[in-house]
């Protein structure tokens, strides 16, 4: 078992023979979780410089470098689309001997979630263990205690496909099978969004910043219950994507989740009992694309959006250059303060959240 475990993203130092649970040095993003890759060097620069921030991606069936994180933690230079091998690095209780990933520029990435997304680690990266994601307690634990066999109420076979996390949810009734993906910060994403009874008409909600594109993005919200196993969801918000269908962080973080990959079994312990509820679908009324110095309005989403318009670029968010702003907690809909250029002149802004899908 633990050859696989060398085979593939990561190699640990030597085989774990304690039970002993292992906490992984962890970050959270809004709903994110990011683990801190220390890299090994004895070369007199700081912990900070060479320390990588990966997203943990249960979505993701391989693992991702941004170039210029990498060249800044390891001193090594690596193409992009060349495998990179990071030698001897540290997050938290595990070593990894090495970590293979592919070398890509993510920076649009970080420039949208406002946090450094220096890489991401795949949804096996650590398959010979139990993936515990704890969102209230902002934490990863690893454990070598299996997971019992599914029970189709709370703990549930994976297998739908390829080998990421797949679960089969009812729609008013009707199967459709969704993609679990703690990389996503949607709700649920489904294909042809006029398939489903919803509230309202679905509205241009903006779009979704993937690898190597923008997603555009519409919304409503369900009219019905979606349900999975005992677990129900309440008249939730439903985002459209032309791609797989996806079981975001949004809905997520109302779970702990055990995963186990090699056994392809997950398990959801929600937080409070009952039926789960989806808060309004929020924004601030624009369509945002990343660009190198800001974020680009590229559409108004509502005649509610404040004084922004299409070519604007916002350089900086609550007095922060865009990109190093960081996450809002979850919930937190207080005005946000934007510093606007437009025609080369720069002001600033306080606008509020708006509820786009109430």
């Amino acid at each position: 078992m633990f050859a696989r475990l060398f085979c593939l993203l990561a190699c640990l130092t030597a085989p774990l023979v304690s039970a002993e649970d292992r906490i992984l040095n962890t970050e959270m993003c809004g709903t994110y979780f990011f683990i801190k890759v220390v890299l090994d060097r004895d070369d007199g620069r700081s912990e900070e410089d060479r320390t990588l921030r990966m997203l943990y991606d249960t979505g993701a069936s391989s693992n991702f470098v941004d170039q210029a994180a990498l060249a800044r933690a390891s001193g090594v230079q690596v193409a992009t689309g060349e495998m990179a091998r990071i030698h001897e690095a540290d997050a938290g209780d595990i070593h990894f001997n090495f970590i293979r990933a592919r070398v890509r520029d993510l920076s649009h990435l970080t420039t949208s979630l406002g946090y450094p997304m220096d890489g991401i680690l795949s949804h096996d990266a650590f398959e010979d263990f139990t993936i515990v994601l704890d969102y209230q307690a902002e934490t990863i634990t690893l454990t070598e205690t299996a997971l019992p066999r599914p029970d189709g109420e709370r703990i549930f076979n994976t297998a739908r496909g390829d080998d990421r996390p797949w679960l089969n949810m009812r729609f008013n009734g009707r199967q459709r099978r969704v993609l679990v993906d703690s990389g996503a910060g949607t709700t649920l994403a489904m294909n042809r969004l006029g398939r489903y009874d919803t509230v309202s008409d679905p509205i241009h909600t903006g779009y979704a910043t993937r690898l190597n594109r923008l997603e555009p993005r519409r919304a409503a919200r369900f009219d019905g219950d979606v349900t999975f196993g005992d677990i129900t969801f309440s008249q939730p918000i439903l985002t459209e994507t032309p791609s797989n269908q996806l079981f975001g962080g949004a809905l997520l973080s109302q779970f702990r989740i055990s995963y186990d990959p090699s056994e392809e079994r997950m398990m959801f312990e929600p937080y409070e009992a009952g039926p789960i509820a989806s808060p309004p679908y929020t924004s601030i009324g624009v369509a945002l694309a990343p660009r190198e110095n800001g974020l680009e309005v590229i559409a108004r989403l509502t005649e509610n959006a404040p004084d922004l318009q299409e070519g604007d670029l916002i350089t900086h968010l609550d007095g922060m250059p865009v990109g190093t702003q960081g996450c809002r907690a979850t919930g937190d809909t207080s005005p946000r303060e934007i510093t606007r250029l437009r025609d080369g002149v720069s002001e600033t802004l306080t606008v509020p959240i708006i509820d786009l899908v109430p």
